[in-house]
């Protein structure tokens, strides 16, 4: 049986290495702009040699910021998919874990339901 407390902590996990990549990506993201800021400032004959030849770094930095925020992009709307109820019990989750492990050795399904208008539990585990 795989364990609740591992899932709930996976997702807690996935939800914090998320946040710190969308932080990454926006502190890529502002480097890349500065660099394509400082390009740009360049004086015309410097800006039309590198042009000349084949070696102007503007375009690919555009380019690879329109990616680095497309990516923190799609790492905002994966991390929204996460919901997250304050900080963790790790007591109360081990309490849990020890609870479905129990139910499991004595043949009891886990499973998990309220009742409609009181919201109490409506299951033996919940």
């Amino acid at each position: 049986m795989g364990t609740l407390c591992q899932a709930w902590n996976t997702s807690r996990t996935d939800a914090h290495d998320l946040k710190k990549s969308i932080e990454i990506y926006a502190e890529a993201a502002k480097y890349i702009e500065k660099a394509v800021t400082a390009l740009e400032s360049l004086f015309a004959l410097q800006k039309s040699t590198h042009q000349i030849t084949n070696a102007d770094l503007v375009g690919p930095l555009k380019t690879a910021f329109e990616e680095v925020i497309s990516w923190k992009i799609m790492a905002e709307q994966e991390r929204a998919k996460f919901k997250s109820n304050g900080p963790s019990n790790e007591n109360a989750y081990k309490l849990a874990e020890f609870v479905a492990v129990m139910f499991d050795l004595m043949g009891i399904e886990v499973t998990f339901g309220t009742h409609p208008y009181t919201f109490k539990p409506s299951t033996k585990f919940g």
